[in-house]
């Protein structure tokens, strides 16, 4: 994470649920749901920012999902709220012979700034409820600025 010039590290907890009638996990092909998350700025030793996101999943084809998103985020550094975007794919590398891993990347942003952001990593699904993502990110105007995400997903 970059704050002001200086680089730092946060901690994100995220929680999601589906808009009932619209799980993309029951119905396979089409998804609306409702994201919330809260982020720790660990170099600071506080709370940094809150996010409300409803994002939708298509299925295109078995290995092929398409995700799109929009939402709301409060930053407590700047006191600033903005409205974020984004769009994105994930392509399970399955018919390739690697079962257990997935192509994703994203474009993302905020009205507040005029420089998109993009992602592009993978995706290790070791067990049906696990994932483990690295991904390498990068601004794509304005300052050059790149980023290693190191991710975990659990669901129950």
């Amino acid at each position: 994470m970059r704050t002001s010039g200086e680089y730092g590290s946060s901690i994100t907890i995220k929680g999601k649920t589906p808009v009932p009638g619209f799980d993309f996990n029951a119905n396979n092909t089409f998804g609306i749901a409702v994201t919330a998350s809260a982020s720790y700025n660990m170099t600071s030793d506080r709370y940094g920012a809150v996010s409300v996101t409803l994002p939708v999943s298509i299925r295109i084809s078995e290995p092929l999902v398409l995700l799109a998103n929009f939402g709301h985020s409060h930053d407590q550094f700047s006191n600033t709220s903005s409205t974020n975007w984004g769009a994105a794919f994930e392509f399970n590398l399955k018919p390739l012979g690697f079962e257990k891993l997935t192509l994703i990347g994203e474009t993302f942003g905020n009205d507040r700034e005029r420089d998109p952001r993009a992602q592009l990593g993978f995706r290790f699904t070791p067990a049906s409820k696990i994932d483990l993502d690295l991904i390498y990110g990068h601004r794509l105007t304005g300052q050059a600025d790149n980023w290693l995400t190191a991710g975990m997903t659990l669901r129950f």
